[in-house]
C-alpha cells in the first residue's frame, strides 16, 4: 500500500524538482502563487545546495574563459587603455575607421 500524500507535499516536491532542474526561481515562484521570490527562495533554498557550486564553477569558468581569450591577442597600452595589437602585414587604418575595412 503506498503512503498518503498531502496536495502540500506535492507542491514541496514540485517546488523542489523545478528549483532542481534549473527553472528560475521568479517562475517557480509564480506558479506556487508565493507573495515574492524571496518566500520562495526561503522555504526551498535548502534543498539545492548544489546551484552555489554550480554558480561558482559557471562564473569561474566564464572569468578564465575571457582571461585566456585577452590572453592570447597581442595588446599594448595606448592612451591609458589596453588595445589589441593589429596584424604587422595588415594595412594601416585612417583613423576612426571600423576595424575589418570597409564594407560596400
Amino acid at each position: 500500500m503506498l503512503p498518503t500524500i498531502a496536495l502540500h507535499d506535492l507542491r514541496h516536491t514540485h517546488a523542489t524538482l523545478a528549483l532542481q532542474a534549473g527553472i528560475h526561481s521568479k517562475v517557480v515562484s509564480e506558479r506556487l502563487g508565493d507573495a515574492t521570490v524571496s518566500i520562495t527562495l526561503d522555504t526551498y533554498s535548502h534543498a539545492i545546495p548544489a546551484m552555489q557550486e554550480e554558480a561558482a564553477a559557471l562564473i569561474a569558468g566564464l572569468v578564465f574563459a575571457a582571461r585566456q581569450r585577452r590572453s592570447a591577442e597581442p595588446r599594448i597600452r595606448c592612451e591609458g587603455r589596453w588595445r589589441a595589437v593589429e596584424s604587422a602585414t595588415a594595412p594601416p587604418r585612417p583613423r576612426g575607421a571600423p576595424p575589418g575595412g570597409s564594407r560596400g
